[in-house]
């Protein structure tokens, strides 16, 4: 696979990532399938644990030549399935990376967006919110990208377009 990525380089062809689920050891119901979320405190060890897995993954792939545009937190972070699946609300979004990345810069917090930007690997992907369906989107433009803007902070809003 890493060589047909690398057949890509050079053109407008731009990798992101999206997870399914952290392990099973990591979630609250102990599957990678049907939901659950990271077990623990926001600020706690598995929710560091979490990010640094992110980290190793680009690292690993950047060892092979490939390089990422973007990474989301969470492929349909509302969906509780029966295959691979974990659950995140905005309001975990807005905090784990977001609220604690840009007003904090914290680092020694560790959490997923501090991870990301603290490694030479990741810091320059861009962060993605709400890799979900269009019904979220009030919620998300409430819970998230309201805050960027009450700290001023340009963002880019992604325009919804009804086919049909």
């Amino acid at each position: 696979m890493a060589q047909t990525l690398l057949s890509f380089q050079g053109t407008q062809f731009k990798l992101f990532a999206s997870p399914w689920s952290a392990p099973a050891w990591m979630k609250t119901n102990g599957q990678m399938e049907h939901g659950g979320q990271l077990k623990g405190d926001i600020d706690g060890p598995y929710y560091q644990t979490w990010a640094n897995y992110f980290v190793r993954y680009f690292e690993e792939y950047a060892k092979n030549g490939i390089t990422f545009w973007g990474v989301t937190m969470q492929n349909e972070p509302d969906a509780s399935q029966r295959w691979q699946s974990m659950i995140y609300n905005s309001s975990m979004e807005r905090y784990f990376w977001i609220e604690r990345l840009i007003v904090s810069r914290d680092y020694a917090k560790g959490l997923w967006g501090q991870t990301l930007l603290a490694n030479p690997t990741t810091k320059s992907l861009k962060r993605m919110v709400l890799d979900h369906n269009r019904n979220m989107v009030i919620d998300y433009s409430n819970t998230v990208i309201s805050f960027l803007g009450e700290i001023g902070l340009d963002f880019r809003r992604q325009r919804c377009l009804r086919h049909g």
